[in-house]
């Protein structure tokens, strides 16, 4: 597989793993979550970081160009699935609330423009939907 792709991000994640598994470690792991110790696989990754040395890296998450554009078309997406479902006479408690999470998750980890701005609008839809309700 890793000779199978061009993408130089997704080789270098396929490395990662391949190095994993011929050194028995317990990285690769991930894809099995049920046999993974979380705390000894915590360990083991805290051990073996590096310190970042682009400050930036750290907000962005490493993200590609490319990464960032996928990103943002999805936050889109699901920015477009939020309006449509708060238009709703009555909208869906747990599909907003999932939303919800998501784009609070994107704007806690990720520091990206894009992430904001959707984090402004949703503040937005929920404020005029609420107002609509009273």
């Amino acid at each position: 597989m890793l000779d199978g792709t061009k993408d130089e991000d997704t080789k270098a994640v396929l490395e990662v793993i391949r190095k994993c598994l011929r050194k028995a470690w317990p990285f690769a792991d991930v894809f099995l979550p049920l046999r993974t110790d979380a705390k000894e696989l915590a360990s083991l990754i805290e051990k073996r970081l590096k310190p970042i040395e682009e400050p930036h890296l750290a907000t962005t998450c490493g993200l590609t160009q490319s990464s960032r554009l996928t990103l943002s078309g999805e936050i889109q997406n699901q920015l477009q699935r939020l309006r449509r479902e708060l238009s709703e006479g009555s909208p869906n408690a747990d599909r907003v609330s999932e939303a919800l999470k998501l784009f609070r998750y994107f704007c806690r980890y990720i520091s990206m423009e894009d992430i904001r701005n959707a984090n402004l609008e949703v503040d937005r839809l929920l404020k005029d939907y609420i107002t609509q309700q009273i």
